[in-house]
C-alpha cells in the first residue's frame, strides 16, 4: 500500500473501517472480467452469497499483510508503519470483527 494514496483517500472522507467486498472473478480468454457479462440472476447470486465464501478485508488488516510484490524488508516495514499509523490516526479498528463474527486476533 502506498501511504500517499491512502493519505488521499482518507482525506476524501473514506471510512478506515469500511469493510469493502471484493469478488474473484475469473478473466475470459479475450481478458476481460466475466462480471461484465452476469446476467441480472447471477448477480443477485453473487449479493447473496454468504459473506465467509467472499474475499473481505478491513484496510487495516490489509495493510499490515506481507508484501505481495519484490521490495525490500527495510523499505515495506517503513510504508506499512506509516500506512497503519495514518489508518489509526484516522479511527481505524484493528479488532473489527466480520460478518460472520470472526476476529484476526
Amino acid at each position: 500500500m502506498d501511504p500517499e494514496i491512502v493519505k488521499a483517500l482518507l482525506d476524501t472522507g473514506r471510512d478506515p473501517n469500511e469493510l469493502p467486498l471484493v469478488v474473484n472473478t475469473k478473466r475470459s480468454e479475450h481478458g476481460q472480467s466475466n462480471s461484465a457479462h452476469m446476467s441480472d440472476e447471477e448477480s443477485h447470486e453473487v449479493e447473496n452469497q454468504d459473506k465467509a465464501d467472499l474475499n473481505l478485508l478491513y484496510p487495516f488488516h490489509v495493510a499490515a499483510r506481507p508484501p505481495t510484490v519484490e521490495i525490500s524488508f527495510d523499505k515495506h516495514k517503513l510504508r506499512q508503519q506509516v500506512v497503519l499509523d495514518l489508518l489509526i490516526s484516522r479511527g481505524a479498528d484493528a479488532y473489527a470483527p466480520y460478518p460472520d463474527g470472526r476476529f484476526v486476533f
